[in-house]
């Protein structure tokens, strides 16, 4: 879970979301906000999304665009 809590930590510093960590299983990684996932690699678990990919949707669900 490391990788995951250095993510979530960039996420509240950059952006002021207060990420809540939940440990899963199998690799499987889950972004919501405000109720709605807005990133899993369910299908791909052994993909860990960048940076970019996550601040990037979190922008567009922040402007309001349809994800």
């Amino acid at each position: 879970m490391p990788r995951a809590a250095g993510l979530a930590a960039r996420i509240e510093e950059r952006t002021g979301l207060s990420p809540a960590l939940i440990e899963g299983h199998n690799g499987i990684f889950k972004i919501d906000i405000d109720g709605a996932c807005i990133y899993t690699n369910r299908s791909e678990c052994s993909v860990f999304p960048t940076d970019d990919d996550i601040f990037g949707i979190i922008e567009e669900k922040r402007s309001g665009r349809s994800l």
